[in-house]
């Protein structure tokens, strides 16, 4: 959770919309800062006007990359974080997932 709530901050604070930071951090780096050691991990991100978690998700789900992330099931943990905020001039929900899998966990 905590990686998935930096990298919404992040991009709200540095108005970018990436899973590369501006920085070059990306995900992994993320969750490693966090405290986590994983053997996979994968990130979903998205931006939008969405009136609830269904239509968030709803979107996810019609994106070939994200859905695989959403159904991966290699992935036994998930950080969840979605803020409102101020994206390019407007205001927005970001929401991001972050899946993972322990290193302590064999594939």
């Amino acid at each position: 959770m905590k990686a998935a709530l930096i990298k919404a901050k992040d991009m709200l604070m540095h108005d970018y919309f990436s899973h590369t930071s501006p920085d070059g951090n990306k995900s992994g780096e993320l969750v490693t800062a966090a405290g986590y050691a994983y053997r996979m991990v994968g990130e979903n991100i998205a931006y939008g006007d969405y009136t609830d978690s269904a239509q968030l998700v709803g979107s996810w789900m019609k994106s070939p990359g994200h859905r695989a992330n959403i159904l991966e099931q290699r992935y036994t943990d998930i950080g969840v974080a979605v803020l409102f905020g101020e994206f390019n001039g407007r205001n927005v929900w970001v929401g991001v997932q972050i899946f993972g899998r322990p290193m302590s966990e064999k594939l």
